[in-house]
């Protein structure tokens, strides 16, 4: 846990006094004490610094006081990320793993959609319950230094959802035969939609649907990677593309 994550209805003014699984990190792992300054950010706010005032280590369940920094501005807004991501809903297993990468990294946007072969039993899985989405987001976030908590939307009908899309990002749809390499087919100013497949990868026709929707097929590596994998290869080549096209740009 690399930033406390505090919630905006939580906050008493510049102070703030929890006692669920943030108060045992902080005085198990990092052992805090009165006192020591930790890293927080507000869920879709700023990061900063906040003191530790208190720890009540008699109580049950331990409690942690911590009080912001005066200049900590509460009420200011994360910008949004420029990247959204259409994922082929994974293994259930596997969900947890690509949620905590990609939030990890920032996005706007998941959207999980259905692809031929997604099984169906995937969508009955507990872990598309939205308490357990949100968990999911908020471990990559703490993970990542991110107060951006990614959007989740779900979506059973790929088709309806490609034909409905709207906006002038930059679309790409990753596919490992495509002749055209990932830093060839976007612009690194621009903002971002990349689609990633199931296992197994897109069928032709999903394909047909997404090149309609005006995606660019765009290989990331020759190699064949699992949808988790895969996502933080997506984020991390794209966050390079873009730190070589400012150094470009300055030369």
């Amino acid at each position: 846990m690399n930033l406390i994550l505090l919630h905006r209805d939580e906050l008493d003014g510049h102070r703030i006094c929890f006692d669920d699984r943030r108060a045992q990190h902080l005085h198990r792992v990092l052992r805090v004490e009165p006192g020591a300054s930790v890293r927080v950010g507000v869920i879709g706010g700023c990061a900063g610094i906040a003191r530790v005032v208190a720890i009540s280590e008699a109580s049950t369940p331990l409690k942690v006081e911590l009080k912001l920094d005066e200049d900590f501005a509460i009420d200011e807004l994360a910008p949004r990320p420029s990247i959204d991501l259409i994922v082929a809903l994974p293994r259930p297993k596997a969900l947890r793993r690509l949620l905590r990468a990609v939030s990890s990294f920032g996005v706007g946007r998941v959207h999980l959609v259905n692809a031929w072969r997604v099984d169906k039993s995937y969508w009955q899985s507990e872990k598309l319950a939205p308490d357990n989405l949100r968990q999911m987001l908020i471990e990559g976030c703490e993970q990542g230094r991110q107060t951006w908590l990614p959007v989740i939307e779900t979506h059973r009908l790929l088709m309806p959802f490609l034909g409905g899309l709207g906006g002038e990002e930059r679309r790409v749809i990753c596919d490992p035969s495509a002749e055209v390499h990932l830093e060839d087919a976007i612009e690194d100013s621009t903002r971002i939609v990349a689609a990633l497949g199931p296992e197994g990868g897109w069928i032709d026709s999903e394909i047909s649907a997404f090149s309609a929707a005006d995606f660019r097929p765009a290989r990331l590596l020759d190699a064949v990677l699992s949808s988790e994998v895969a996502a933080a290869a997506l984020l991390g080549q794209l966050s390079l593309i873009r730190r070589l096209g400012g150094r470009r740009a300055l030369s």
